[in-house]
């Protein structure tokens, strides 16, 4: 090899090396950045961890603590360290929410409740009743497997506490409204019930005067009418009078629809009404309502649509479906229909059109849907029919 020809690759091989030198120096400074990158990161997702006011715990795939947050700790009069690596329900047992975190860890879906009631305790310290928010939402790993999870807590009570004072608020304004409308209810009572007392007595003047000479018949169900329109008279201003916060309990929602059926056919007993009812395959019949309360809008819809049918056969359909957690049924007449100038005060206390009536009975269905956090709306038009549509969710 000739000199010069040692020189070039001498120079070639010095020029590689400082080449590499200043890419290794490129790459320590760019590992060093990322590293302060990661740092930095991590130096704020301990502050947020550490000084959010939610609790929140870190548990591997066997509910074992493996870091709570201060507020946890603290809330728990506990330090940080004492968590890690117990099991969770070593701690708290409690057999359903297990069930719970189960659930989470083996369908990777989170779990979220609100303003759940709890009987917390902390250190044998018994509490009183407090109400949280609290959540479970999985981890994954590389694979999408499920291998931990978080937990975390907020303390709502106040805010429930802030609610159901609203709630009473509300009642204790509604029922000032309806004290208001005393005056009101008792002129109602006087000149609503005059009508099928003054009707009771004809037919009873009648039967004693055709005693023996005409079938009595058609007097005695006059009497019988009319002393049903009597008492729903009377049903309805006292329910106006104490209408409260519903008593949620579990019912079937068309066990409540036949009895009311049954009622108006006791009123109707001799007209010629069809009820047709229409239950899609979906629908869920079980629901948590006032069975009274809802019972009694039932009722109310029903009479207004028997009542609105005269002179012709009339058809009453009944749809009950089930729509996004909703219980939805929608009631449709043949009836004589409303004045769309009326629609907008359907709704209001004594406002009717009827030459008897006391105006109350879709004034009270919607106060009691409205406290069920439900929806009503009407459709009318004239001499076509009605269309009245509940919506309901069905947990309170």
């Amino acid at each position: 090899m000739k000199h010069g020809e040692k020189d070039f690759k001498k120079k070639s091989y010095q020029k590689q090396i400082e080449k590499l030198k200043e890419t290794g120096i490129k790459l320590e400074v760019n590992h060093k950045r990322l590293q302060n990158e990661i740092k930095q990161k991590n130096n704020l997702l301990e502050r947020i961890f550490s000084n959010t006011h939610i609790l929140i715990a870190y548990l591997d795939e066997n509910f074992n603590f493996i870091q709570v947050n201060n507020t946890y700790a603290n809330y728990n009069k506990k330090s940080i360290n004492y968590y890690t690596g117990k099991n969770y329900f070593a701690l708290y047992p409690d057999k359903e929410y297990k069930k719970i975190f189960n659930r989470v860890l083996k369908t990777g879906k989170s779990y979220i409740i609100f303003g759940e009631k709890f009987h917390y305790d902390r250190n044998m310290e018994k509490l009183n009743d407090s109400y949280w928010d609290w959540s479970l939402h999985p981890v994954f790993d590389t694979d999408k497997k499920v291998d931990g999870m978080i937990l975390t807590l907020l303390d709502v009570t106040e805010r429930v506490k802030a609610q159901q004072e609203l709630i009473n608020t509300k009642e204790q304004l509604l029922q000032s409204k309806r004290l208001s409308d005393l005056g009101l209810l008792a002129a109602a009572v006087a000149h609503e019930l005059r009508n099928p007392l003054s009707v009771i007595q004809a037919a009873l003047y009648n039967i004693e005067r055709k005693k023996g000479k005409a079938p009595i018949q058609p007097q005695l169900y006059t009497i019988e009418k009319k002393i049903r329109e009597g008492d729903q008279i009377i049903t309805n201003l006292l329910t106006y009078a104490k209408i409260k916060i519903p008593d949620f309990k579990k019912a079937d929602i068309l066990t409540l629809l036949d009895e009311s059926i049954g009622m108006v056919k006791l009123i109707f007993p001799i007209e010629n009404i069809q009820i047709n009812k229409i239950i899609s395959d979906d629908f869920i019949r079980f629901i948590e309502i006032d069975p009274v309360q809802i019972k009694k809008v039932l009722d109310n819809i029903l009479l207004n649509s028997f009542q609105s049918i005269k002179k012709r056969k009339g058809v009453i359909e009944i749809h009950a479906k089930t729509v996004n957690n909703h219980m939805v049924l929608t009631i449709v007449d043949n009836g004589e229909g409303i004045k769309k100038a009326d629609l907008s005060r359907v709704f209001e206390p004594f406002f009717t059109r009827k030459s008897r009536g006391t105006g109350l009975g879709l004034s009270i269905s919607m106060e009691i849907i409205s406290l069920h956090n439900g929806k009503i709306t009407i459709d009318s038009k004239l001499s076509k029919g009605t269309t009245i549509v509940i919506e309901l969710p069905y947990a309170k």
